[in-house]
């Protein structure tokens, strides 16, 4: 007998430690055949980690696969499922770099403006270069989204507004309590090498 067919066996058993299905683990290590029987077999596609992680999560993480990832939104995957840290499933196709799942996901609804700790998935595009996947976010949100400044910039912007007065993130180290984030940010955006 199969392991599926025998009684009792609990589908959506989870690991002790951290609360991985079995479904999840198919996910993570890319198993599309056994993600298939389990889905079909009646696995929870929504079942989370002790982290909030999802079997979805996890097929846009590590290089992501696309695959899998269709197949659990085929089966009623939200596609928003935040893990716990505020992060989604279209943040780390982002983050992968996924051109395919970006788009997989965000004709599955994903929402393009969704931000965590105030960066949205255009924002992380952008800063890790994706140009591919910028326009396919650009293309799906409202320009006053695209338009919105990152985190960085908006701290950039503030501490050169409200310390450096237009003078170089130097010039701000010198005159405002240390603060090295801040710093970095404003240094970043003004190009500032000096303080580095």
């Amino acid at each position: 007998k199969h392991i599926l067919d025998q009684e009792g066996t609990d589908i959506n058993w989870r690991h002790p430690e951290g609360g991985a299905t079995a479904l999840y683990v198919a996910c993570e290590f890319g198993h599309t055949k056994v993600a298939e029987l389990l889905i079909a077999a009646g696995a929870d596609v929504d079942a989370q980690r002790a982290d909030g992680a999802t079997p979805l999560y996890k097929a846009c993480q590590d290089g992501g696969r696309p695959a899998i990832a269709k197949m659990l939104l085929k089966a009623g995957a939200q596609v928003n499922r935040e893990h716990d840290r505020g992060m989604t499933p279209l943040w780390l196709a982002v983050h992968q770099g996924s051109t395919e799942l970006v788009r997989i996901l965000l004709d599955a609804g994903a929402d393009a403006a969704h931000r965590v700790q105030g960066w949205s998935a255009l924002d992380l595009a952008r800063r890790e270069k994706h140009a591919e996947i910028v326009k396919l976010l650009e293309a799906r949100l409202p320009e006053s989204e695209r338009n919105k400044p990152s985190p960085a910039e908006q701290a950039a912007a503030s501490q050169s507004h409200d310390h450096s007065h237009g003078h170089s993130a130097n010039d701000a180290k010198k005159r405002s309590p240390p603060d090295p984030f801040i710093q970095l940010l404003a240094a970043a955006h003004h190009g500032d090498t000096g303080i580095l």
